[in-house]
Order: C-alpha cells, then structure tokens, then sequence
C-alpha cells in the first residue's frame, strides 16, 4: 500500500511561515495544524464542525470524534487533542464565536455562499 507524503518538522515550519504572509493567517495556519497534528485528511478537516471540536462553553475537548460520514474509509474515530493543538485552537476559538455548533469549523471567502472548505486545504498543502 502507498504511504502518503509527509512533511518534515522543517516543511512543517515553512508551511506555518508561509501562511503568515497570506490574507487569513490564523485559519490556514490552524488548518495545517491540525493536518499536522491530528493526521487527518483535507476531506476529514473540512467536515469538521465547531460543535466537533469545542463544547458548549466554547472551550476545546480533549477529544472529538470523526464518523463514518467524515472518512475516508467509513470508519469512526476518536481524535485526541495533544496540548500543541489545544493551544492553537484556543487561539482560533474568537474565529468561531458566534457560530452554532453544527457550522464548519473552517469558512472560505467562498464558504459563505457555498462549503468549498478543501480547496483551501489543498491549496496550503
């Protein structure tokens, strides 16, 4: 089986550079975090949804879960956030505030007439 591509900690540092430069730093930075950090695929991230990934209060789970429905396999699965990732996306939370909890985490210029997060994704990747 093929082994998907992996960034180095260097690219992975690049990466977070280069996002620095762009329009929406903070989103695309915490989307590449949370690639990075979490193994989970563009497709995986842009079903995220604030309710996944922060409670009600608005502070981040320990852990959240992915459905069949997010997958690429089909497959469920528990997502535990190290506290590298609960940094960043205690950083990101003012990002969502407001947002119900079945919004996406992540919105596009796009997104807010049509869900096209994984265009974004794959353009930073």
């Amino acid at each position: 089986m093929k082994q998907a591509l992996t960034l180095t900690d260097t690219q992975y540092r690049q990466v977070i550079a280069f996002c620095s430069s762009r329009k929406h730093t903070l989103r695309d930075q915490t989307i590449i975090h949370v690639s990075f950090l979490t193994g989970l695929r563009a497709m995986e991230i842009a079903a995220l949804t604030v309710g996944d990934v922060y409670d009600a209060a608005g502070a981040v789970r320990s852990q959240f879960n992915i459905t069949g429905t997010q997958t690429k396999g089909g497959n469920s699965r528990a997502i535990y956030v190290s506290n590298k990732l609960k940094r960043v996306l205690t950083q990101y939370q003012p990002c969502v505030a407001g947002r119900t909890a079945d919004a996406p985490l992540f919105l596009t210029q796009q997104l807010l007439s049509q869900h096209n997060v994984p265009a974004v994704s794959k353009h930073i990747l």
